[in-house]
């Protein structure tokens, strides 16, 4: 297995998980959310660089990340939230490794998101979102995950 490639909606713990698998594997790790903002001189937020570009642009990014990293070998990449809503994103996850869905139930994402304006609504709520994220990620994975608490204190203990 050349990497794997954590996918998820955001929120549901990618990067935490992504950074405990990597040193467990002895792998290195990639957040694609940070590579993006490096482009941009390493100043602004996720958000504020979707807001300063559009999100077609920010969307087109993210995908020319991912492409950039086939090629690469044993690492644990968790890939923006949104990435798997690009056209032609399925092939290049799939040239980069195992595919794992992260799953949180909607429930759990929505108290997490409570309060916070996030980039990717829209005016839609999260549950619209949600349902339409998850059918993606059902498709693009080659396996799920329940990323719930206790997995996740599984996840830290192994470091």
């Amino acid at each position: 297995m050349s990497n794997i490639v954590l996918i998820g909606f955001q929120g549901v713990g990618k990067t935490f998980f992504g950074k405990r698998l990597a040193k467990h594997l002895r792998w290195d790790f990639i957040d694609t959310d940070k590579l993006l903002c490096a482009e941009f001189g390493g100043g602004m937020t996720k958000k504020e660089i979707f807001v300063s570009i559009g999100e077609r642009e920010f969307r087109k990014r993210e995908k020319a990340i991912l492409k950039s990293l086939i090629g690469n070998e044993r690492c644990v990449i968790a890939a923006g939230g949104g990435v798997v809503e690009v056209k032609g994103v399925r092939s290049i996850l799939w040239q980069l490794g195992k595919v794992i869905y992260l799953k949180k139930d909607l429930a759990c994402l929505e108290e997490a998101h409570e309060g916070g304006e996030r980039m990717y609504l829209r005016g839609q709520s999260v549950e619209e979102v949600y349902q339409r994220r998850s059918a993606l990620y059902q498709e693009i994975c080659t396996e799920t995950v329940e990323a719930e608490w206790d997995q996740i204190l599984l996840a830290d203990s192994l470091k």
